[in-house]
């Protein structure tokens, strides 16, 4: 008996001290709970209920010259979205499904099926407007929308489409694969033209905020905090020129309609600061012709080749609008002089090949008539002076020099540079690059050189970019004007060269580029170039350029028209481009500057 009750009382000392070392490690636990790791805990329940959202930056603006003209914008819309995990997860996804229809006056099959869609989240209503909103709202705050959403959008529209669109370019959301819960896409980035240049100044930067949720998986409405600021994308002032752009296609449809071209492209830059004034290249296609079409399409759903400005990213043959350029050279080198005569001959003959003039003339030709009529012979001849003094590299050096060869414009986001290759020179050369050929250049480098031409021999860097605003303050944050140019040729040079070219319209092979209408001196040269084709020049296809400027003393403007393949009989860059020429000269004095055409009286 003894035995049983010692035995219960050791028993009941066990259990005692079991309990006992049980309380204790119980109670540590709840002190290390509560004391040491309560910050652990409260941090790991805060991240199984807190969310965070990104704060979409508004996008700069894009701007016209002029100041005022908005070419690209961004504006806030409302938007619904799904967060489709946690819609799915209440169980009661057809009920929210139908609350959610009537709100945004969809039927219920369309909003369940991108419910059960195969993304984590999906847009229910894109730029909803205050009544939708104030109604979703209500709804909402009731908890009758779990995993419904309003999440802030940026929507870039472009109030002047379709002019300028090629330059301006357009935007697309990206689809990332870690987005948040409140829609599939996050940010706007730049994909063509200037928005895709300048894309990393007109972003601006994400900012970041937190906030709880309840268990309908909606936001708690007083937990946001700012984690990030959002700061804004800068505003961008450009040089372009919407009514000279407007006029710029407007001719150059015309011109492509009336010489049944291939293509036909022009631009206006300003001859002392290199501004880009417009730009613009059609093609013989309906998507290009068809303004209807262009302006009811946003431009990212447009053909690639619709899109697509040859002015800014192709090179070619420039033909003879490069004959200045091998007297620039001449002159400045000593090789030849304004007051000399240049023999001709009815052909010179190089490696084989006989180069003759498109016309006889018959006799000697005063320099500066080799430009007026644009002799091949004479040309040559000078071409001659400079190979037979100069070795191929200096020669090269210094085309590259007069500008040629680099990159241009300097902000665009394709960059062509042209080609021009010693190292392929052989015995014709000499008659070929003196005529325009074994080079291509981009139409810029070509606008580049007619302004030193213009403006008393200094190069310029053709750009769009002039400065970058604050858009809160409209202070300038950065000006964007390139670094001032080079003199490329002395002031006589260049002299010597406008003076050709302005009696070149007067009465040389650009007359019909005159604005004998407007009262109003103009300079400029013509092309006629053979294209390639499969690697060999054609006998009947020809890009017909014209290069010049107006007015031919203190000049406003340089403007380069090109057009290939015209087909409609004149072929000439007399026949074809310098009236092109004249037709977008003529209503820049018109329209622009009001200066109307001089009433002549008709001929008896």
């Amino acid at each position: 008996m003894r035995f049983e009750t010692h035995g219960n009382a050791c028993f009941q000392k066990l259990v005692t001290i079991g309990l006992t070392l049980f309380a204790c490690v119980l109670f540590l636990r709840i002190a290390q709970f509560s004391i040491v790791q309560s910050a652990d805990w409260k941090d790991r329940a805060l991240r199984r209920i807190t969310r965070t959202m990104d704060i979409e930056p508004k996008r700069g603006r894009i701007i016209a010259g002029d100041g005022r003209t908005i070419l690209a914008e961004s504006r806030v819309a409302l938007s619904i979205a799904s967060d489709n995990c946690a819609v799915r997860s209440t169980g009661k996804e057809c009920l929210i499904a139908g609350r959610l229809a009537e709100i945004i006056n969809e039927p219920v099959e369309s909003v369940i099926s991108r419910i059960h869609s195969r993304h984590n989240a999906e847009w229910q209503a894109r730029d909803i407007d205050r009544a939708v909103f104030k109604h979703f709202l209500k709804v909402q705050l009731d908890g009758f929308l779990p995993g419904i959403h309003v999440k802030r959008e940026i929507q870039r529209v472009y109030p002047e489409h379709p002019h300028a669109a090629s330059l301006v370019g357009f935007v697309t959301q990206q689809r990332e694969p870690g987005f948040d819960t409140l829609g599939p896409f996050q940010h706007l980035s730049g994909i063509e033209g200037l928005e895709r240049a300048y894309n990393s100044e007109l972003s601006g930067q994400y900012g970041q905020v937190s906030y709880r949720i309840n268990r309908f998986y909606s936001p708690e409405h007083d937990s946001f905090q700012t984690v990030s600021e959002v700061q804004d994308g800068l505003d961008l002032v450009t040089s372009i020129d919407v009514d000279l752009q407007r006029i710029v296609r407007e001719e150059l449809l015309k011109g492509l309609e009336l010489n049944q071209a291939d293509t036909a492209m022009a631009i206006i830059m300003d001859p002392w600061t290199g501004e880009i004034l417009a730009s613009e290249s059609v093609e013989n296609t309906e998507e290009h012709k068809n303004f209807e079409y262009r302006a009811a399409t946003p431009m990212n759903c447009w053909p690639a080749d619709a899109r697509r400005n040859q002015s800014l990213i192709s090179t070619f043959e420039p033909g003879s609008v490069w004959k200045p350029v091998m007297m620039a050279i001449a002159l400045e080198n000593g090789l030849a002089h304004p007051g000399e005569i240049i023999p001709w001959k009815r052909a010179v003959v190089l490696g084989g090949h006989a180069f003759r003039d498109w016309k006889d003339f018959n006799r000697d030709l005063l320099l500066k008539e080799v430009l007026i009529w644009s002799s091949n012979v004479g040309i040559i001849e000078v071409s001659k002076r400079i190979f037979g003094n100069l070795p191929n590299p200096e020669v090269f050096e210094q085309i590259q020099g007069m500008g040629f060869l680099r990159n241009l414009p300097t902000d665009y986001p394709v960059q062509p540079s042209g080609t021009l290759d010693p190292a392929r020179w052989g015995p014709i050369t000499i008659g070929a690059v003196a005529e325009g050929y074994e080079t291509s250049v981009t139409i810029s480098q070509l606008a580049a050189f007619y302004c030193a031409i213009a403006n008393g021999g200094t190069i310029v860097y053709p750009h769009f970019g002039k400065k970058l605003l604050d858009p809160e303050t409209g202070d300038v944050v950065r000006n964007l004007e390139p670094e001032t140019g080079y003199p490329i040729m002395s002031a006589s040079t260049a002299e010597f060269i406008r003076n050709a070219l302005t009696e070149c319209i007067a009465y040389g092979t650009g007359s019909k580029a005159h604005l004998r209408d407007y009262r109003i001196a103009a300079a400029g040269k013509t092309a006629t170039a053979k294209l390639t084709v499969n690697g060999s020049y054609a006998t009947n296809k020809y890009r017909a350029s014209f290069c010049g400027f107006f007015p031919a003393k203190n000049p406003m403007y340089v403007v380069i028209v090109s057009v290939e393949n015209p087909t409609a009989g004149a072929y000439y860059g007399g026949q074809v481009a310098a009236p092109l020429f004249k037709q977008i000269a003529g209503r820049i004095c018109s329209d622009i500057h009001g200066i109307l055409p001089f009433p002549f009286p008709k001929e008896i």
